[in-house]
């Protein structure tokens, strides 16, 4: 039961979240523009926010090996993950039934964050076209 809610409860907070999203601006009818000066406004907002999180990412005069590794940190630790779940699904190391039940979790967060996300955004984006 414990898996079940450590896998199922992180899978659906961002679906939960883009519903009450929704709710919420079908109610209140969202933040739409009336006028052309009022769009033109939106539009310069979105593109501050968009600078200042460029900002945050730093100007990129870091050594290449440094961009490397951070870009690398996710799919090594994924990997990392995957092949020690895969040893001890098949048997090849001998872990205590704690540890398993740790690392079954661990993994399904893992395969979660390869499939689940993408398979939600995927579903949300076909669910926009049908309308």
């Amino acid at each position: 039961m414990s898996v079940l809610l450590t896998t199922l409860a992180p899978a659906l907070v961002p679906a939960l979240a883009d519903s009450l999203k929704s709710l919420v601006g079908k109610f209140t009818g969202g933040a739409k523009a009336t006028t052309i000066a009022e769009q033109v406004q939106l539009m310069q907002a979105e593109n501050e926010r968009l600078e200042v999180l460029s900002k945050l990412e730093g100007d990129g005069s870091t050594y290449m090996w440094v961009e490397a590794i951070r870009k690398l940190q996710r799919p090594f630790v994924v990997a990392v993950v995957v092949l020690v779940w895969a040893s001890a699904f098949l048997g090849v190391t001998e872990l205590s039934e704690a540890s398993v039940l740790v690392l079954s979790e661990i993994s399904s967060s893992v395969m979660f964050y390869l499939f689940g996300e993408r398979g939600y955004m995927y579903l949300k984006s076909q669910n926009k076209k049908g309308k």
